[in-house]
């Protein structure tokens, strides 16, 4: 096996996953032949492919990385693409296919495409999770968490462990996304907990001087501190908000009830028993508008009702 090997096959799972280019490939091995006592003509066949198609580097990388240990690449890989996903998850559909493929033709190449998951190499058992989870559709809120609680401990650039603040900043995230807490109101709240913490903190002074940037921004700026937190958690913060907010005004019962719908879509449709009026709330408002079942003031009722046990503020407003 070559010096280099188990470098090119981390980097070449990298680029299939397109977490690495094409420009990338070429600079390590320029790099890497500098290292070097002698001429090597698979680096050299690297460095000249600047302009080669994927298929053909992806070859060229596996010559060079012939007798290495796949699964520590897909380590690598894994902790690199939680790093990706803190700051984009629109990453996360693509990542979670590559990931699965890449775990599948590791489990078949190695004969333990048959064998129960307890043999599997236990730190990444995760990946069979995905299977039955995701399917063949995007993946779910649910899918997601699930895949960055798996791979952050392969993550050796960012900690793996939550914020102290991670919770309080999910509750906000949800509350921001409803329109019930403004982009003022996020800034403060960074402004305040800054103030509270004994070192300084990247993520929130991203946030506090954020009070001018688009909506999805702020909210992928929330996504990137508040993982970890317990969306439930969360959700029932949001609906005593939501309850107490459509005490005083019943005009936005129409987007909070479409928002619960997604929430519980998004957690693949499994909700704790205190939560199972999201799985009908939002059909049941669309119907009534529609006029084919019932009517608004009905569904606004219910959604009245339903988030009743979750406003801490016994119903007050503020």
């Amino acid at each position: 096996m070559k010096a280099y090997a188990q470098e090119a096959e981390n980097l070449r799972l990298l680029f299939i996953a397109g977490i690495a280019s094409i420009d990338d490939v070429v600079a390590w091995a320029d790099r890497t032949i500098s290292t070097l006592p002698e001429y090597d003509d698979d680096l050299t066949e690297i460095s000249l492919g600047v302009n080669v198609q994927i298929g053909e580097m992806i070859t060229r990388l596996s010559r060079a990385s012939e007798g290495t240990d796949t699964l520590e690449a897909v380590r690598n890989l894994a902790g690199r693409m939680h790093r990706v996903l803190l700051t984009d998850r629109s990453r996360a559909s693509d990542f979670i296919r590559e990931l699965r493929q890449i775990w599948a033709d590791w489990l078949d190449c190695n004969n333990f495409a048959d064998a129960p998951e307890s043999e599997w190499p236990q730190d990444l058992a995760f990946i069979g999770k995905l299977y039955t989870e995701m399917g063949p559709c995007s993946p779910s809120k649910c899918t997601i968490d699930l895949f960055m609680a798996g791979t952050a401990p392969f993550d050796t650039a960012t900690s793996a462990s939550m914020k102290p603040y991670a919770q309080e900043a999910e509750n906000l995230r949800l509350l921001f996304v409803a329109g019930i807490a403004s982009a003022d109101d996020v800034v403060a709240w960074a402004d305040r907990t800054i103030s509270t913490l004994p070192e300084y903190d990247d993520d929130l002074v991203d946030i506090s001087l954020g009070a001018t940037v688009p909506r999805d921004e702020m909210n992928s700026r929330l996504c990137r501190v508040s993982w970890g937190a317990d969306q439930f958690v969360a959700i029932r913060n949001l609906a005593g908000r939501m309850h107490r907010t459509l005490l005083s005004d019943r005009s936005r019962a129409g987007h909070f009830a479409r928002l619960l719908d997604l929430f519980w879509v998004d957690s693949n449709f499994k909700v704790p028993e205190d939560l199972a009026f999201m799985a009908r709330i939002g059909d049941a408002y669309a119907l009534a508008e529609q006029g084919t079942w019932g009517s608004l003031n009905e569904v606004i009722d219910e959604l009245i009702v339903a988030t009743a046990p979750f406003d801490e503020g016994d119903g007050e407003e503020g």
